[in-house]
């Protein structure tokens, strides 16, 4: 279990850094490139598989329940008052708006949380859970539970496209978290990953080439990019083949890694959490306010165009998000820890 444990950081790792370098690009290094679609086909997928992989049924839902608010209801509080607070402070500066009004924004769009921030991630994966148990404790069987959880996942998709308007606490999108916890769930139950990584290569190479061709017929069929904060799935059956096979080759990849990078990517895997909650609403504004001040930006971006400016965007992200994590843990702890 140990050695699971470790690649799948490794895999969290990776994923994480795919959310942070996608966002970055696409606010300030040219869009949704080829390399983003590519990113943005598997990277939120990979973190519902991979909890659906550690899914452990276990009677009484009140103490299930419990454990769920308590891994995901806390971070969630805690990245809502630190992101509303950097919020008041930064609206206090620019004068853009009303302090008041930018309070009530924020706190309104926090409760009743509908794609708001990055954060609309963690309920939509509670919810899931949630939703996942229910299977566990009525449905009973493995087999049972998947057509369940595609049926689940296909009400998700026809309410985000006939409907357009994200459900409150982004239930619609946990529909869809359900059908990939079923994914990861199966992997598991059946071994499958330990069956791939007989000739991991090859199956890499495989895994990638479905996932790379399956986004591109439905990118050119269906004309829009898989985004579920957007609540667009495109071609849906091609669009979870895309997925879950990107997810495999990402968890394939990982295992094959060693040394400097891969302790780095688990380190990275491990603190999933505050990078994924932070990087967009906090880290990245500090980082591009930064760069304009100093003229930086201006300066990176003459010598070395947008994949210049990207990269040092994305280091500041990072160097930020561990400042923060250190402080977290030094505050929570009396002690830094890395």
């Amino acid at each position: 279990m140990g050695a699971r444990l470790t690649y799948m950081d490794v895999a969290k790792g990776i994923g994480i850094l795919s959310v942070v370098i996608g966002h970055v690009v696409i606010d300030y290094g040219g869009g949704r490139t080829p390399f983003v679609l590519a990113l943005y086909t598997f990277h939120l997928p990979l973190f519902f598989i991979i909890s659906g992989y550690f899914f452990t049924y276990r009677p009484g839902f009140k103490a299930f329940l419990t454990k769920k608010c308590r891994v995901y209801l806390i971070p969630y509080a805690f990245a809502a008052i630190l992101i509303t607070g950097f919020e008041i402070m930064a609206q206090s500066v620019l004068g853009d708006r009303p302090v008041a009004e930018s309070t009530s924004y924020m706190l309104l769009g926090f409760i009743m949380q509908r794609r708001f921030t990055t954060l609309w991630f963690l309920t939509a994966l509670l919810l899931g859970e949630l939703i996942f148990w229910l299977l566990f404790r009525f449905v009973k069987n493995m087999i049972g539970i998947c057509v369940a959880s595609l049926m689940i996942g296909l009400a998700g998709v026809g309410y985000s496209e006939l409907v357009h308007v994200p459900l409150p606490w982004n239930l619609d999108a946990a529909c869809v978290v359900v059908l990939y916890l079923a994914v990861g769930a199966m992997l598991k139950s059946h071994d499958v990953i330990a069956l791939l990584m007989r000739d991991r290569w090859r199956n890499i190479c495989v895994l990638v080439a479905v996932s790379v061709v399956c986004s591109l017929i439905n990118r050119t069929m269906n004309g829009e990019p898989y985004e579920m904060f957007a609540g667009q799935y495109g071609i849906f059956p091609l669009t979870i083949v895309a997925a879950c096979t990107g997810s495999l080759a990402a968890i394939l990849l990982s295992s094959t890694l060693r040394g400097p990078l891969s302790d780095g990517l688990s380190w990275l895997g491990r603190n999933t959490m505050v990078f994924f909650l932070l990087h967009k609403s906090i880290a990245m504004p500090i980082t591009v306010k930064a760069l304009q001040a100093t003229h930086l930006g201006a300066a990176i971006t003459s010598i070395s165009g947008d994949a210049g400016l990207v990269f040092v965007i994305c280091l500041g992200v990072m160097i930020i998000c561990c400042a923060i994590r250190w402080c977290v843990f030094a505050v929570h702890l009396g002690v830094p820890r890395w």
